[in-house]
C-alpha cells in the first residue's frame, strides 16, 4: 500500500513539473525585428526613404530625416501658427509575405509638445496590406498649432515616427 502511495506521488509530481514546462513554453514571445527567414520566406518591411514633400508658412526642415528600418526623425521648426511640413516615408515589402499595418507610434521630444499637431494620410493602421514587393507613401504632417495664439513663436520639434507592421493574415 504504501509503495503504491509513493508510486501515485512521483506521477503526480511528474505530471505537474511537465505541465509547467508546457505552460512555460506557452507563454514564450516570437519577436522578429529586421529581416527573418522562415521555410523559405523572408520578412523583410522597411523605411527605403524619407523627403519632405511641402512647407507651409515660415517652416523649415532643420536636418534631413533620417529613418532605421521601421522608425523615422523628423526635425521641424515653427514660427507662427499654421506652418506646417508634410514628410512623405517609402516604406517597402522586400520579403516574400505580405504585412499589415499593425500600429503607428508618433513620439514628440521636441519643445513644445501642446502645440503642434500630427495628421497620417494614404494607410490606416489595422487595415492597409503591403503585399510582398510593393512600395507604399505615407504623408505625415508636423504642424503647429499655437494654442495660446501668439503672434511669433520659435521653437522646434523633433518627432520619431515608428511603424509596426505584423504578417497579414491570407
Amino acid at each position: 500500500m504504501r509503495d503504491h502511495k509513493n508510486i501515485v506521488l512521483a506521477v503526480l509530481a511528474i505530471t505537474v513539473l511537465l505541465m509547467g514546462y508546457g505552460y512555460s513554453v506557452l507563454l514564450q514571445e516570437l519577436s522578429i525585428q529586421g529581416s527573418a527567414e522562415i521555410n523559405g520566406a523572408t520578412w523583410q518591411v522597411e523605411i527605403t526613404g524619407i523627403e519632405d514633400k511641402g512647407l507651409l508658412g515660415s517652416a523649415e526642415v532643420l536636418e534631413e530625416p533620417t529613418f532605421t528600418k521601421t522608425t523615422a526623425s523628423l526635425n521641424s521648426a515653427f514660427k507662427y501658427k499654421g506652418d506646417s511640413v508634410i514628410y512623405q516615408m517609402t516604406v517597402e515589402n522586400k520579403g516574400s509575405m505580405d504585412a499589415k499595418l499593425d500600429s503607428i507610434q508618433i513620439l514628440p521630444t521636441g519643445d513644445s509638445k501642446s502645440a503642434v499637431t500630427y495628421k497620417v494620410t494614404n494607410v490606416t493602421p489595422g487595415a492597409t496590406v503591403l503585399r510582398a514587393g510593393e512600395k507604399n507613401e505615407i504623408d505625415v504632417t508636423v504642424a503647429y498649432s499655437n494654442p495660446e495664439n501668439q503672434t511669433e513663436l520659435n521653437f522646434t520639434e523633433n518627432v520619431s515616427v515608428i511603424l509596426n507592421y505584423v504578417q497579414a493574415r491570407v
